[in-house]
Parts: structure tokens; C-alpha cells; sequence
């Protein structure tokens, strides 16, 4: 693998948020970012754009921060994304087609 994972900082801002209902992925991530197995990455203006157009909302279309930061970074870093949402893959699947 050449390098650490790249998560965005969305997502890790979602995970932030689940602490408050008692969930604890976001400790699971700091320690992950603490060992240097994953990094924290920011979206560059390309992906923000297309974030954008992931998170605006149309009836049942849009997807949470966390899922379409991950697509957006994937899209423009020419990445693979790790995603479990249906309503994400299915996204994926219409609209980008690599």
C-alpha cells in the first residue's frame, strides 16, 4: 500500500458527531490517525464542488457530509472509495461511471 488511508475531514467531523449517541468510530479514527495508518485529508476546490452537488438537496438524493466528502475526494484524487450507504453506491453507480 503506498501510504496511510485518506479520509476527509468530513467524514472525521461526522464521526466527531456520533459521540453525542454514544457511538465510538471517531476514537477508532484517532487511534488509526495516531498509529499513521490513516490521514486526515481536506477537499480541494474540484472536490468541494462536486461535495456540492452530493449534499444538495433534492427529494431523496442527497447524501450525508461524511458519504459524499469520501465520493468527492475518490472522484477527484482518481481513488477507490469504501462506502456501505445503498444510497451512496447506487449514486456512484449512475453518475460516475469509473
Amino acid at each position: 500500500m503506498a501510504g496511510p488511508l485518506r479520509v476527509p475531514r468530513e467524514v472525521q467531523a461526522e464521526l466527531e458527531s456520533g459521540r453525542s449517541r454514544g457511538h465510538e468510530d471517531a476514537d477508532k479514527l484517532a487511534g488509526r490517525v495516531a498509529a499513521g495508518k490513516v490521514a486526515i485529508a481536506d477537499l480541494d476546490a474540484a472536490a468541494l464542488r462536486c461535495f456540492s452537488t452530493l449534499t444538495a438537496s433534492r427529494v431523496g438524493g442527497a447524501l450525508d457530509d461524511g458519504e459524499a466528502a469520501a465520493i468527492a475526494y475518490a472522484v477527484e484524487q482518481e481513488a477507490t472509495v469504501l462506502i456501505d450507504e445503498r444510497k451512496a453506491i447506487r449514486l456512484c453507480a449512475d453518475r460516475f461511471s469509473t
